[in-house]
């Protein structure tokens, strides 16, 4: 073989793929088509550097990629999810403005949901004058951004555009409020707002548990001030504890730990050793903690059990209870000075937007699966009280407020 056929074989051999290429194959390989509700794509399966670093930091040039495939560049607007990004995590508290446009996923309470709204993607304007159509234009609503000139195509001496909204391309959103699930010693949790898109709607409500990912952006205020959002591209809803994770030799060594005669002592004496005594207390403590078998099939009967400590004041009441935020990982903390009905069950509000009800969680929903913790119970009065009765019993909330009806 002569030596310009050895080159010409080695420099075909080491083409490099462009990442459209690679991203073209994916819609190709899984069926997508303009026809298709939405592109889902598997963050782990993309293991080229360069192709996994335009999905998780330019999610603006994904998209455009996305529509030259499968719409020829036109202006049309196609949902895209994005899974399995664990790689990508970060806490809500740990966001700051050099991840814009960065793809993050963390785990979240969902705090506030809103009604459902249309949002409008592609602004479709008309001349004024002659009605005739302009190019279309990208609208973002949390920027307010607008074309630098907008003329008639027709003659540019004309004056004036109009916009009707049935022309232009919406998409469906609804507006909510994450909060960090992590316990942080009574601080106040971070939280952030973010957008449902279209395809996501309705997939979590207020007081869920969801595993979130999605771009963050920048919004602007009221103020003309601006603050980061979140646009999520997935949601995965915990509707069951999972926090730990439990190994098999962990099951071993507790299996060995409850043959031990004395595992009671164990028991109590690893609760707040600090403390001494109180050991029916701290055993009651644990049982509440650990709970029972929810039985009943379709009526179930609550599994867990709820404790009310009464003591004189200065014998260790708050102490004992403050040990259990350091084994359990839901514990919501609440003071009955500073607690209304509305905090500890759920409260409507008008959002700002739209000024529409919106359903936010208090804290016995967003414990959901946990503990609620409430010091100094007999501050609290009659009627705040018994808005817990409902939850206490049945393990369910319901409200009826304004126009907003929901369990």
């Amino acid at each position: 073989m002569e030596e310009s056929e050895l080159n010409f074989l080695f420099s075909d051999s080491t083409k490099v793929v462009s990442p459209q290429k690679i991203i073209s194959d994916y819609l190709t390989e899984n069926k997508y088509t303009a026809l298709s509700p939405y592109v889902e794509f598997d963050y782990s399966h993309f293991e080229r550097q360069d192709v996994a670093k335009l999905i998780r930091e330019n999610p603006d040039e994904l998209e455009k990629i996305v529509k030259d495939i499968l719409f020829d560049g036109k202006s049309v607007h196609i949902p895209i999810i994005i899974s399995n990004a664990d790689s990508c995590y970060k806490d809500i508290g740990l966001i700051r403005h050099s991840d814009v446009n960065k793809l993050v996923t963390f785990d979240c309470i969902v705090r506030k949901v809103s009604s459902l709204h249309q949002e409008i993607v592609y602004v479709q304007a008309r001349c004024k004058q002659c009605n005739s159509k302009l190019d279309m234009y990208r609208y973002s609503g949390t920027l307010q951004t607008r074309p630098l000139s907008v003329t008639c195509p027709v003659d540019p001496c004309h004056k004036g555009i109009i916009v009707k909204p049935e022309e232009c391309v919406l998409r469906d959103v609804q507006f909510v409020t994450l909060e960090e699930q992590t316990f942080n010693n009574g601080k106040q949790p971070k939280c952030i707002d973010a957008i449902l898109p279209s395809v996501l709607v309705d997939k979590i409500t207020a007081g869920n548990r969801a595993t979130i990912t999605g771009y963050v952006k920048v919004q602007e205020t009221r103020d003309k001030d601006t603050t980061l959002y979140l646009e999520i591209v997935n949601v995965n809803n915990h509707d069951e504890v999972v926090d730990a994770k439990i190994s098999e030799s962990d099951i071993e060594e507790f299996r060995a730990i409850s043959r031990n005669p004395r595992f009671y002592d164990m028991f109590i004496n690893s609760y707040n050793p600090d403390i001494i005594g109180y050991d029916n207390v701290k055993l009651s403590i644990l049982f509440s903690l650990v709970g029972g078998f929810e039985y009943g099939g379709n009526n179930p009967i609550r599994a867990e059990s709820h404790i009310l400590l009464c003591g004189d004041p200065a014998t260790a009441k708050s102490s004992l209870l403050k040990e259990i935020p350091k084994i359990m990982p839901r514990v919501i903390w609440a003071s009955g000075k500073s607690t209304s009905g509305c905090g500890l069950t759920a409260t409507v509000t008008r959002e700002e937007k739209t000024g529409r009800w919106e359903l936010e969680a208090g804290a016995l929903p967003r414990a959901n699966g946990g503990v609620v913790v409430c010091d100094e119970f007999d501050k609290m009065s009659y009627e705040e009280q018994s808005t817990m009765h409902e939850a206490m019993q049945d393990g369910v909330i319901h409200i009826n407020k304004a126009t907003v009806s929901q369990s």
